[in-house]
């Protein structure tokens, strides 16, 4: 209901990466994950984990958000 947790990833740049989402809550605006750098939009069923899988190419953060653009968090790619 108030974000990510951890709102935080590390991950190396050309390594394939598989990050779970679970939604725990039906408050917020959390039924949507989108990684707008990666053109990636999943809807997020309660308490079903949801995995996205993507390879960082380069170092930077890429921003992961809800699908009202209301929290966020990043991959931080070194």
């Amino acid at each position: 209901a108030s974000g990510y947790s951890p709102s935080e990833v590390r991950a190396r740049a050309g390594e394939p990466l598989v990050l779970v989402f679970t939604r725990t809550s039906e408050e917020g605006c959390g039924e949507v994950l989108a990684i707008p750098s990666h053109d990636i939009r999943r809807d997020l069923p309660l308490n079903q984990p949801v995995e996205i899988a993507l390879t960082p190419s380069a170092a930077g953060s890429l921003r992961f958000t809800c699908g009202m653009d209301m929290y966020d968090g990043a991959i931080v790619v070194e």
